[in-house]
């Protein structure tokens, strides 16, 4: 009786749970690589040219897609 009860309980009184889920804009995940590219660069002083021509090759490549 009490596990009928309780069913009943759980499956009409308690709200059911909601799960919202965001995602991120691909802009803020390219900003975060272009981003993390230049603090590599800093980090292990890498060439300009050379971080400039990946994060160039890496917008023509998402513009494509």
């Amino acid at each position: 009786m009490l596990k009928k009860i309780r069913g009943v309980f759980l499956k009409y009184i308690l709200p059911k749970k909601t799960y919202n889920i965001e995602i991120e804009a691909p802009e803020k995940i390219t900003d975060e690589i272009e981003k993390s590219l230049w603090e590599i660069k800093e980090s292990f002083d890498i060439p300009t040219e050379e971080v400039a021509k990946s994060v160039a090759g890496y917008k023509n490549r998402k513009l494509r897609e």
